[in-house]
């Protein structure tokens, strides 16, 4: 009966294993559904940060490209107007002023792809226009918003927000300033058409619309075209939370005093959850656009969900070939391990037949070989627990221990009967012979276990069987080690073996009481036998008396003093004191 079950420790710890693995991959979904789901709120919550960030780059790029559309408008007014205003001054006539005011036109139409349709004015009592055109009849240009806005602005550029040109039909906006004279005043037509342009570059991944208002809510410029030129705040075509959002967007501004700002709202429109962003452009212009919120982020938010389900499509296919794998490896380990202990059970039986065929030879029943081995594993398993030899001693230690122990005398086989048997005092002779049971044990273990699949387990069963008679003084034999260079294994077995044959009563000789015994082995430690292994050896004598009493051996404890065999060569005295133990 072993001391360790080994199959069931095996089975704890295939059993542990799977424990492990399963716990594992919960652990793993765990924390890949807490990272999916982080993951997932990060997007979102970074995918409407972004949208804002680009609605506002949106909004800003357009913002800037009308602003430097109408400020070219502004420095085409002031570089025509100083001009001009030096003219009047020089006192050059107007037809000189006309010619000038006819070039600029041409050259700024050339230029300018006609977004500036023309440049005019009331100058020095006269209606001059640079374009050729005369006015209609009835037209009186000191009554015209041109000309009348010049003269509130008091010398500054004003700006006349959309109309309709009397003279060509088109809608345009226009920019005049009063000269010097207080009297004449220079103004330039600058045609909308453009600001078309910039609202079609007002969208999102394809969502949204935008649109140009003036600081009145004319929209001078639409996504939706049929809308230009109509007053939100006034149009019943457009809905209340249209007008809604125009009012907050102009009311924010009003309230800002940053001239350029950027705004940006979220709100519902015609049922529609949506994001707003506007921005103020030379104070009279707003440039709004409008997004869908709730059918982009529904776009956003499908492809962050295709992307997790991906994910997480390929973590279960992960997941469970690794499973398949893992059971398919516990399978075949399973397999092995029945085969392995099949073949262990095989080699274990060998070693017991084996074994007990020796002692057998030796007129004892076999009990040395099962007592040994006891002794054996009660030394290690109390090293064990105690930590002793902690980087040498564990539980295949102790598993090796104990199939090598049961074969520490196989090179007896080799022995004769004549020798192995006899009751008299050995011969030197005869002597020397028995003592090449060590280097014949270690020979038959090599050649009879030499395709075992478990190298260090018959190393050691070589360890014990060759070096088990060897002293720790050096003085023992086959080949004289001393101390520590002596096999752990061999040194335990050394204590095992010599108490086992002083307690043991044989054919040729009685048994030594379980006290003497110990005390024998304890006189030795240091000189025959490892001082470690012996105060181990010490402790356990309640356990080691038990084991004799079990085995009913208790009687022949109390006969008298036993000479182990191997020891027949010496006196009684030598006996004793265990000097010439082999």
């Amino acid at each position: 009966m072993s001391i360790y079950n080994l199959d069931m420790l095996k089975n704890i710890d295939r059993k542990k294993r799977i424990g492990v693995f399963f716990a594992c991959q919960i652990v793993m979904a765990v924390m890949l559904t807490f990272f999916i789901g982080y993951t997932f709120l990060s997007f979102n919550r970074t995918a409407k940060a972004d949208a804002l960030a680009i609605g506002e780059k949106s909004v800003y790029e357009v913002g800037e490209k009308l602003n430097n559309f109408l400020q070219k408008g502004f420095d085409v007014l002031c570089v025509t107007s100083d001009t001009v205003d030096f003219m009047l001054k020089n006192g050059m006539p107007t037809e000189t002023i006309r010619a000038y005011l006819a070039s600029e036109t041409a050259n700024y139409k050339k230029s300018n792809v006609d977004s500036f349709t023309n440049i005019y004015g009331w100058i020095d009592g006269e209606f001059i226009d640079g374009g050729g055109m005369l006015p209609k009849i009835g037209y009186v240009p000191k009554s015209r918003e041109w000309y009348i806005s010049a003269v509130r602005a008091n010398g500054s550029p004003a700006i006349i927000f959309p109309y309709v040109n009397p003279l060509t039909g088109d809608l345009i906006i226009s920019i005049s300033k009063m000269l010097s004279d207080y009297s004449s005043v220079i103004s330039t037509d600058i045609s909308i058409s453009d600001f078309q342009s910039f609202v079609g570059e007002l969208s999102m991944e394809g969502e949204g619309y935008g649109f140009i208002i003036d600081k009145n809510s004319l929209v001078v410029a639409h996504t939706d075209k049929k809308d230009i030129g109509k007053n939100v705040l006034k149009s019943d075509s457009f809905s209340e939370d249209m007008r809604n959002l125009v009012g907050r967007v102009i009311l924010s501004d009003r309230q800002s005093l940053d001239s350029e700002s950027k705004r940006d709202f979220e709100l519902d429109i015609d049922g529609n959850r949506c994001m707003a962003f506007s921005m103020n452009v030379l104070d009279d212009w707003y440039v709004v656009m409008v997004i869908n919120s709730t059918s982009l982020f529904r776009r956003i938010k499908f492809n962050i969900v295709f992307n997790v389900v991906g994910l997480l499509i390929t973590i279960m296919i992960i997941a469970y070939y690794c499973t398949q794998t893992f059971l398919g490896k516990l399978k075949l380990e399973t397999k092995v391990d029945e085969q392995v202990a099949k073949m262990s059970k095989m080699q274990n039986t060998i070693i017991e037949e084996l074994a007990t065929l020796i002692e057998s030879r030796d007129a004892n029943t076999g009990e040395h070989v099962k007592n040994t081995r006891v002794y054996s594993l009660l030394i290690a398993k109390r090293m064990y627990v105690k930590k002793i030899k902690s980087g040498e001693v564990d539980k295949t230690f102790i598993r090796y221990l104990r199939n090598a122990a049961p074969l520490h005398d196989v090179g007896k086989i080799t022995v004769p009967d004549s020798i192995l048997c006899k009751p008299d005092r050995l011969s030197d002779f005869e002597y020397e012979i028995m003592k090449n049971h060590t280097r014949i044990g270690g020979a038959i273990i090599r050649k009879i276990f030499r395709d075992s699949i478990d190298k260090d387990a018959v190393q050691m069963a070589v360890d014990v069987a060759q070096y088990h008679h060897e002293r720790y003084d050096g003085k023992g034999y086959p080949i004289g080690m001393k101390g520590e260079e002596i096999p752990l294994s061999a040194r335990i077995l050394a204590v095992a073996d010599c108490f086992d044959a002083l307690v043991s009563q044989r054919c040729y000789k009685k048994s030594v009481p379980a006290n003497i015994a110990f005390e024998m082995i304890s006189a030795e430690a240091g000189t025959h036998f490892d001082p470690e292994v012996v105060q181990v050896f010490l402790s356990l004598k309640e356990e080691v008396i038990g084991h004799l009493r079990k085995i009913k051996n208790e009687a022949a404890l109390a006969e008298g003093t036993c000479i182990p065999q191997e020891v027949k060569r010496g006196a009684l005295g030598e006996v004793i004191s265990i000097q010439n133990l082999t």
